[in-house]
């Protein structure tokens, strides 16, 4: 079983498939979903910035919404098929592989997830979408990206209902450091402080 401290003091998996899938869901279930994360800002004019994370944006996440041959592409019964461990990598694999090859990448940044949304190591960005034509299209607002990586992992975030600095996360992506993907204008945030509530 995968424990709050484990995750504390993660440092890396030599391999992503050597996490076990199943006991990650059921952390991630039990610490990280259906909770609102408010982080209070210090600099600027914005105070605050809030996350809602919500059990059926998993899947969206790791982009099973590409995959083939699964018997189900709506993203609650995808979760709770990852939940129970019926679905487990190899049982994604072998669904299809292509697609595993393809968004594998994505998995490395999940078992971050505690140190970036209870402990925000990581850089957290506002968004001028106008800036980068990618985030203008894939109406990305706002980024986490993991400290001190070789490769810059981003989850993505996209605002959400009429409060202006709510938003839920969407995809996770990686890119070279430094590289043009990821060149954009940015609105300062100096982050203090985050409190957590059960949604």
């Amino acid at each position: 079983m995968y424990t709050v401290d484990f995750f504390r003091n993660f440092t890396q998996f030599q391999d992503i498939e050597e996490m076990d899938l199943h006991q990650f869901i059921l952390f991630f279930d039990r610490e990280i979903v259906n909770r609102r994360y408010t982080y209070i800002n210090s600099q600027g004019k914005i105070k605050s910035i809030k996350i809602e994370f919500r059990r059926d944006n998993f899947p969206h996440l790791i982009g099973l919404q590409y995959w083939n041959n699964l018997p189900t592409k709506q993203a609650t019964k995808q979760y709770d098929f990852l939940l129970s461990g019926k679905w487990d990598f190899e049982y994604l694999k072998k669904a299809d592989k292509k697609s595993f090859e393809e968004f594998k990448k994505r998995f490395e940044l999940l078992p971050f997830f505690y140190q970036m949304f209870y402990e925000w190591k990581c850089e957290i960005k506002l968004t001028q979408k106008e800036s980068n034509r990618g985030f203008k299209s894939r109406g990305v607002d706002m980024v986490f990206r993991k400290d001190n990586s070789d490769t810059s992992y981003l989850l993505e975030l996209r605002q959400t209902g009429p409060d202006k600095f709510t938003y839920k996360p969407v995809s996770i992506s990686d890119h070279i450091l430094n590289s043009s993907s990821m060149q954009a204008k940015y609105l300062p945030l100096r982050i203090t402080d985050v409190l957590i509530e059960e949604i």
